[in-house]
């Protein structure tokens, strides 16, 4: 499992994900209040913000998400992020509620967290998408969709 610390493109794949962990989690908060955050909420980001993004990176390689091809990605792969994602949100509200209580900390921006880091990383690891056209007229990269020789009237 350590072997992939060797890899470059894992620690490309890794920056991204932390950069993307932490402008989530900066989101959650950017859209909890409106893109006017409190002073004191922002200090409570800059607290947290410091170990929140290694808590999630250390649960999605223990969850195996950085291991194989995201190009060879299937319903297993979702499924490890999926828990992933939940698994550190849970510790991450578990140590909050453990060290102040919840007090000063919207748990909406924790919500929003989660949705944010779920929906954010499978578009950071999966390969491009087809294009539309290729999935509304599969036949149009060959060029053999739609009328051939004509011009349209």
């Amino acid at each position: 499992m350590f072997n992939i610390l060797r890899r470059p493109n894992f620690w490309v794949v890794f920056l991204g994900d932390a950069i993307f962990c932490g402008l989530a989690y900066f989101l959650a908060y950017y859209l909890r209040f409106d893109g006017d955050i409190p002073a004191g909420q922002f200090a409570n980001w800059m607290k947290t913000v410091v170990w929140i993004v290694p808590l999630k990176l250390a649960c999605f390689f223990f969850f195996g998400l950085y291991k194989g091809m995201w190009r060879y990605t299937g319903i297993y792969d979702l499924e490890n992020l999926i828990k992933a994602c939940v698994i550190s949100s849970g510790i991450i509200f578990f140590i909050l509620v453990l060290k102040v209580r919840f007090v000063g900390f919207p748990r909406s921006v924790f919500v929003i967290d989660l949705v944010l880091t779920t929906t954010e990383a499978p578009q950071y690891h999966l390969p491009e998408l087809p294009r539309l056209n290729a999935l509304c007229c599969p036949s149009e990269l060959n060029g053999a969709c739609g009328v051939q020789g004509k011009e349209a009237s």
